[in-house]
């Protein structure tokens, strides 16, 4: 069952245009709610704003989890005045000589956005990042709104889309889409589709969905998330199996699920690599015990810094998006009839072959 693409840019396009950031997710997390209502799938809010979507058919295990986050990097007003004046919290991994030069944002106060550019910033002499920025707004606004780069929300340009926030509003939408798919096959099976806030200030929602124990604890863990570009994970050359992120290496289990769905999809490009651009998700749950590994979608203009850090655009490959969610529901299918992943059948064949030979031999290398 093919992802529709004309319906999967529907979906991409409406939640990337959706103001986000941490702390403020609850646009993005409305549309979720709406989705999963539309496809019949029940869901729950943690104490903390966190989303986890249930689907159960059958009795077929492990259970996995689909993880993406609801925000985007932003800034958070903290003080207004002297005159139009604001100060800002800067929300999120970006780098100083972004503000460099005057910044168009945009911030949302009582449900409307007004314009404002970011004129000034501190760095933090202890950590060398944005320690607070300083605005001049046109609309009235108040401390505690949030704001975001006047990007435009999602534009198509031939086989990439550019969005404001692809990281990670391309990983929801890919979730959301591939859970659709799951429940319209009646695929056996237990997963969780879950939205988390506050990744982008320290992998916040995930870590308090993961000391909770809201999974069951036998889960696989799939973090999905668009990660820098980087040698071996090139936009346009298929989804990016992730071996590991900046912090640590993932599961070896989640792995050889991911393997064993791109066996199902021969094609469909999928690669594979460690994506040492940044921290992710699983390493959240990892922590926590769970068995974790991930998909990433290869991302150009990563956290909005193009070329010569003037803020941009993120840009995807189309073709890798949909690809997230092919591999997702082949995983899904896979978890209902599972087999062996070819290079390990092929390992366990050389041992048998020469496990005598080394054997025989042995006596020689013992006596040293």
């Amino acid at each position: 069952m093919a992802t529709d693409e004309a319906f999967a840019l529907t979906v991409l396009s409406e939640i990337a245009s959706i103001p986000t950031a941490p702390l403020h997710e609850e646009g993005v997390a409305a549309y979720v709610a709406r989705f999963l209502r539309h496809i019949g799938l029940p869901f729950q809010v943690d104490p903390f704003g966190d989303l986890i979507a249930t689907y159960r058919h059958g009795d077929t295990s492990p259970p996995v989890a689909l993880v993406a986050h609801l925000d985007h990097p932003g800034l958070e007003i903290a003080a207004v005045g002297p005159g139009h004046q604001a100060q800002a919290n800067l929300l999120g991994g970006v780098p100083p000589a972004c503000f460099d030069r005057p910044v168009r944002a945009m911030v949302m106060s009582d449900g409307k956005l007004s314009p404002a550019t970011v004129v000034g910033y501190d760095v933090s002499p202890a950590t060398g990042r944005v320690a607070s920025l300083t605005l001049e707004c046109t609309g009235r606004i108040r401390a505690g709104d949030f704001g975001i780069f006047d990007l435009p929300g999602f534009q198509r340009e031939g086989e990439e889309a550019s969005l404001r926030a692809a990281d990670d509003l391309a990983g929801v939408a890919v979730v959301l889409l591939a859970l659709k798919e799951i429940a319209a096959l009646s695929l056996d099976g237990a997963f969780f589709g879950v939205f988390t806030r506050a990744e982008e200030i320290g992998l916040v929602g995930a870590a308090l969905v993961a000391q909770q124990q809201i999974l069951p604890p036998e889960s696989i863990v799939v973090s999905l998330e668009c990660s820098r570009e980087l040698p071996g994970a090139q936009p346009g050359s298929g989804p990016v199996i992730r071996v590991g992120d900046r912090t640590r290496a993932f599961h070896p289990e989640g792995e050889a699920l991911l393997l064993s769905a791109r066996e199902r999809i021969p094609d469909v490009p999928v690669q594979r690599q460690l994506m040492s651009g940044g921290t992710c998700e699983a390493t959240a749950f990892g922590a926590a015990g769970y068995r974790t590994t991930g998909v990433a979608l290869p991302l150009i203009n990563y956290h909005n810094v193009g070329p010569d850090y003037v803020i941009a655009p993120e840009r995807i490959n189309i073709r890798d998006f949909l690809g997230a969610v092919a591999l997702l529901v082949a995983a899904a299918e896979a978890v209902a009839a599972p087999r062996p992943i070819a290079s390990a059948v092929t390992l366990q064949q050389r041992v048998q072959q020469h496990v005598g030979r080394l054997r025989e031999t042995a006596s020689t290398f013992q006596a040293l």
